[in-house]
């Protein structure tokens, strides 16, 4: 415990002199010491961490990142449960972790974990409610507009953005149901950049605007109105306050919050219906009643989908996908196109968090994969210059294809042989636009991809170099796996949105009514 305990002190001083050099050099060391204790020691010397707020967390973020055990995140969680930390920091932290995780998924108990960071963002609303200057009275289901919806979320991008396009499909189906939509983008990147240094290696989001205001943009033929905050550490609680007063003044039949991890809708519960729905097959981090998700479950996973959630939240389906996205059907994409032959069997990794989601374990498997096959290159499609950067002094650098962001996402997987999607839990929209364009997938399970086919899955990382070969060198079950790709895709897309959507509305409708009586 003393060894690992004095390499903790070393790494604090390097911390406050931002000397990250030497901070990527204590990494194995740090891990070593840690997994050379037993359970307890190695709990006991994460306590004596504990006690120091913003320090503590800094060096726990650290210590998730080169340890990646469940007991870092445990005890991030009990200091932001312990100890009292400012609304805007602690919401920030919780961020910073989930995004991490996110990328870069460890095994873990998530119902233990989800319910703990629940009670942590409830208690961020109660501190919240204290502060802000804004009373507003519940609005009966009957005084509302109820031919206006608002779509809350914490970015709004551009068409290749999953997220964003997923809201632009979901304004498209409600408008064919008859209503108004309006977004409100409640933009957190400003506190994130602020507080870069209370988070090892932390992410900032992006955002189309520059400044806060309304906005209108015409995404895949589709209108959208809506207005962007940016919230900021100084006027933190007086950009809440506008927050509310937006969604009091809009007053909508009821706000439909995307993306969860939203601490604005859960204010806005107080006086209007919202229902929050994730991005991802698990529950949003949210507080508020309804929870709504688009995806399709088994038994098993609706079963650890719900017994993550309280017994007075409620569950509603609003299964659809996405009828809009960014492809220029007359756009014929070649290998050549992009400097590659056309005989070079291509691997293609979508993403926009790419820097963060190929670890340094993925790119080992890379490599393993470059030297088992000559005739193999990796094409990487989206924003990763640090990735790029770090893959130029690799031993097969020359066989790493750097594509950046595309218009054509749909478009591009047509260069491709087939589609590997590295550690994460997203990566469902680039797996669709592959499986629709007969590109066979390998994926590792719990995660959205695996939902476009059973087949397509592997047990871990290491077995991705031997299916890798079998794709080239078995021709029958790469055929074979091409056509899983055509029968996946039309029972993907058998779906009705509009009715699925309408079905969703009215058992939501129901539900407030019943709930008002």
């Amino acid at each position: 415990m003393k060894q690992f305990l004095n390499e903790i002190i070393d790494c604090i001083e390097y911390m406050k002199s931002y000397d990250f050099e030497m901070l990527n050099k204590k990494k194995d060391i740090v891990n070593r010491y840690f997994v050379e204790m037993n359970e307890r020691d190695q709990n006991e010397s994460l306590d004596l961490l504990k006690g120091n707020g913003l320090e503590s967390i800094l060096i726990m973020s650290y210590l998730l990142q080169i340890i990646r055990k469940p007991i870092i995140q445990t005890k991030i969680e009990e200091i932001l449960l312990e100890e009292e930390l400012p609304a805007s920091n602690v919401l920030n932290i919780l961020f910073q972790m989930n995004s991490y995780l996110f990328r870069s998924p460890i095994e873990t108990e998530k119902k233990v974990h989800y319910e703990r960071q629940r009670v942590i963002f409830q208690n961020q609303v109660e501190k919240m409610k204290k502060e802000i200057m804004c009373n507003i009275e519940y609005i009966p289901y009957f005084k509302r507009s109820t031919k206006k919806i608002m779509i809350m979320c914490r970015t709004f991008l551009s068409e290749s953005h999953a997220p964003t396009a997923k809201i632009v499909n979901i304004c498209r189906y409600f408008k064919k149901l008859g209503y108004e939509t309006f977004i409100l983008c409640t933009y957190m990147g400003n506190i994130e950049e602020e507080y870069w240094n209370q988070w090892y290696d932390s992410q900032i989001e992006n955002c189309k605007y520059i400044s806060a205001g309304k906005i209108h943009v015409d995404y895949f033929g589709e209108s959208i109105d809506g207005y962007v905050i940016y919230f900021s550490f100084e006027n933190f609680y007086r950009e809440t306050e506008v927050a509310l007063e937006i969604i009091k003044e809009y007053n909508p039949e009821f706000v439909l919050e995307v993306g969860g991890d939203n601490i604005f809708s859960c204010l806005a519960e107080s006086f209007t219906t919202v229902c929050s729905m994730a991005c991802v097959k698990t529950p949003p981090l949210t507080t508020v009643r309804y929870v709504a998700r688009y995806f399709r479950y088994t038994e098993e996973e609706d079963r650890k989908f719900r017994e993550c959630l309280t017994n007075e939240q409620i569950v509603l389906e609003m299964e659809h996908i996405d009828e809009l996205s960014v492809s220029n059907a007359n756009k014929i994409h070649k290998k050549s196109d992009y400097g590659i032959n056309e005989n070079t069997f291509v691997i293609l990794i979508a993403g926009n968090r790419l820097d963060y989601e190929v670890s340094d374990d993925v790119r080992k498997m890379l490599d393993d994969i470059m030297k088992m096959e000559s005739n193999v290159m990796v094409a990487f499609v989206g924003k990763c210059e640090r990735l790029e950067k770090q893959m130029q002094s690799g031993a097969f650098s020359s066989r790493y294809k750097f594509i950046g962001q595309v218009e054509d996402f749909m478009g591009i997987m047509k260069i491709g042989n087939i589609y590997l999607n590295p550690p994460r839990q997203g990566g469902g929209t680039g797996a669709y636009y592959a499986a629709a364009n007969e590109l066979p997938i390998i994926t590792l399970p719990n995660c959205d991809v695996t939902q476009v086919g059973e087949r397509f899955v592997c047990d871990k990382l290491e077995d991705m170099p031997r299916i890798v070969d079998r794709y080239i060198h078995d021709h029958d079950f790469m055929e074979s796996q091409k056509k899983y790709c055509r029968e996946r895709t039309k029972k993907l897309y058998k779906v009705d949105n509009v009715g699925n959507v309408e079905k969703f509305v009215n058992v939501l409708k129901q539900n407030i009514i019943k709930n008002e009586k």
